[in-house]
């Protein structure tokens, strides 16, 4: 392995404080190598106003990046695991999953969730937040937005919306936690598989950019994240579909927590189970498919 490692992730603020992250964890492990950031401009970030569902969901967030990993302009990718869809580009590997500050959806607005006005006007562009809100507080509107983390804040902040949400574990990254009214439940307001997690991708045949990664892998996330990309896989469905989907490891069992919305928003399905961890994949499979029958 040269003593030089690219690694590549999308231009923003947040991805350059996730890779920050990702740098000094690898930088611990192994101090006499050098790491180099290498920005790339995904399809998602080059459309910042146009929604997901026009311009190829939620990959387009990573296609730009593993197209560097396979052509060899870098040598490990950093991604939000939310963006990840669940097959990754044949021939490439994810191999660390690092614990989030918090996967909980953040409440950001003058007013909590419960107490804010009908009638006011929150901001997201996500299908399942939309349905969740819809569930919780159905007195209020939603309006589509997208942008990254300072457009919408500057939308709240001079008066076109009330409330916006936005992932708790991003605002934390960020240093703008202050902005957080309130951390939103994650039982009734169930949080995007992977939302939180920054996972690592590197080329299957690279052994040891493999073994580099995985000495920084969270072996209980790992776990936990392997499982919700199996579920993934499993339903496969687009980024437009209205999922949530949450597991958590007690030291036993596995917790899973999912919701699921038709398109109209009119029905839901959740489900909580807990599991022995070795019955989990299996479940998870099941579980899958339970949720292909009520969608």
């Amino acid at each position: 392995m040269s003593q030089h490692v690219r690694v590549g992730t999308r231009s923003s603020k947040l991805a350059l404080a996730q890779t920050n992250r990702v740098i000094s964890l690898l930088k611990d492990q192994s101090p006499n190598l050098k790491f180099e950031w290498v920005p790339i401009k995904t399809v998602g970030d080059q459309n910042p106003t146009v929604p997901l569902s026009e311009i190829g969901g939620k990959g387009v967030f990573i296609s730009a990046l593993e197209d560097a990993l396979m052509a060899e302009k870098i040598d490990i990718a950093v991604h939000s695991l939310k963006d990840v869809t669940s097959q990754p580009m044949k021939g490439l590997s994810l191999v660390s999953f690092l614990k989030p500050e918090s996967c909980a959806d953040a409440w950001v607005s003058e007013y909590t969730l419960k107490s804010v006005p009908a009638g006011s006007v929150v901001g997201t562009g996500s299908m399942r937040r939309k349905a969740l809100l819809k569930a919780i507080r159905p007195d209020i509107e939603v309006k589509e937005i997208r942008g990254n983390v300072d457009t919408r804040l500057r939308l709240l902040a001079e008066g076109n919306i009330d409330g916006l949400i936005l992932s708790e574990a991003g605002l934390i990254r960020l240093g703008l936690s202050h902005h957080v009214k309130e951390a939103l439940d994650l039982h009734e307001f169930v949080p995007a598989p992977g939302q939180g997690v920054i996972a690592i991708q590197v080329r299957t045949g690279d052994p040891r950019h493999v073994s580099l990664c995985e000495s920084i892998t969270d072996k209980a996330q790992t776990v936990l994240s392997q499982l919700e990309l199996l579920f993934l896989e499993t339903v496969s469905f687009n980024c437009e579909v209205p999922l949530g989907l949450h597991t958590q490891y007690d030291g036993l069992d596995i917790l899973i927590n999912v919701f699921l919305s038709n398109m109209s928003l009119s029905e839901e399905y959740r489900e909580t189970l807990r599991v022995p961890k070795a019955q989990a994949q299996a479940k998870m499979k099941q579980l899958a498919q339970m949720c292909l029958e009520k969608y």
